[in-house]
């Protein structure tokens, strides 16, 4: 993540499904992303503190951005994944039919997808909802609006030592509704709150 400290609030397996239709399983509409070991939720705001220089002490805190990431490890290189994560730089395998990703120069232009420098990236903004394996002692987390990129710094690794996977942080913005997010039991979270 592009924060320093991250405090993991949900270290837990479950599966993560993009743009869900429903809360209420065992079948949640959308696509089945895959499977996570772990999901960290952060927190990027930062509180300010107004210190007086009569005491010299800390007199008021005033609260900080209401700015979110979350981020994961989505095991395998599942297509559905791939296309609705990493949608500015996926395309179709024309012989096998499975999912690629690409950066490659055609027709004498250079094809960037969506990923252009100064685009918009809300075309491809997506509705996360990870439900935890175990519902009823764990958090599960509904993010209304977010966009997915890599994890700044990750690497897709291409060795028999490390699980293959892809490295995804969410940026969470608010919908049209100006929803944020929802963590709770996945039996308390709604799609329209």
């Amino acid at each position: 993540m592009a924060t320093g400290n991250v405090a993991r609030v949900i270290r837990a397996p479950g599966t993560i499904h993009l743009d869900p239709l429903n809360v209420s399983g065992p079948a949640f509409g959308g696509v089945e992303a895959g499977k996570v070991q772990s999901i960290a939720f952060a927190q990027q705001g930062t509180e300010f503190e107004i210190e007086n220089e009569g005491l010299g002490e800390i007199t008021e805190v005033l609260e900080g951005e209401n700015r979110f990431a979350v981020s994961f490890f989505a095991r395998g290189f599942d297509d559905d994944a791939v296309e609705k994560l990493l949608a500015s730089n996926y395309a179709l395998g024309a012989v096998s039919g499975h999912a690629m990703m690409q950066q490659i120069k055609t027709s004498g232009e250079i094809h960037l997808g969506s990923n252009v420098p100064g685009a918009s990236t809300m075309p491809r903004s997506v509705r996360v909802l990870f439900v935890p394996d175990d519902t009823i002692h764990v958090q599960a987390l509904l993010l209304y609006r977010c966009i997915p990129t890599f994890t700044e710094g990750a690497e897709i690794l291409l060795q028999r030592k490390e699980e293959l996977g892809l490295p995804i942080t969410l940026r969470c913005l608010r919908d049209a509704n100006g929803n944020t997010y929802q963590m709770g039991r996945l039996s308390d979270l709604s799609l329209a709150p």
